[in-house]
């Protein structure tokens, strides 16, 4: 178009001006929800960046407080707990380099399997020293595989 400011251009053809580069704005503004009345415009990079790191700072802090008051503190601590004991404590192809691709079933169910191994192994381990009974024992609720 004639006697209209140009916004953007592409490939050498017009794509719109600044009227419709407006209503454009506006419109994306409105689907995202996105509010600049409390808007703070810098007037240089350093301010802008004081600006950026106020705000990661502010974001963070209320991460922490969201977590603290969510009590999520001990469902992470568990989940890392699965997966050091599934990297480190289960023999077979669980390792740091690949831990990342399993599901949270895989981890738990690898802890569980190797409790169960382990517990089995002590308790064959206990039988054939005679340091246990068998008697007391139900063999078959022992199994690792079950």
């Amino acid at each position: 178009g004639e006697g209209r400011e140009a916004v953007g251009y592409g490939s050498g053809k017009f794509l719109f001006d600044q009227v419709s580069y407006l209503y454009i704005y506006e419109f994306v503004k409105a689907i995202n929800g996105i509010q600049d009345g409390d808007r703070i415009h810098p007037e240089d990079a350093h301010a802008k960046q004081v600006l950026i790191e106020d705000e990661r700072e502010r974001r963070k802090r209320e991460a922490r407080r969201r977590q603290e008051d969510s009590g999520d503190k001990n469902s992470q601590s568990r989940l890392g707990n699965l997966i050091s004991a599934a990297t480190w404590a289960c023999p077979g192809g669980i390792t740091p380099f690949n831990r990342g691709d399993l599901h949270i079933y895989d981890l738990v169910d690898a802890v569980r399997r190797s409790d169960r191994l382990l517990q089995y192994n002590h308790t064959l381990t206990g039988l054939y020293a005679g340091t246990l009974d068998r008697k007391g024992l139900d063999l078959s609720s022992l199994h690792w595989a079950g």
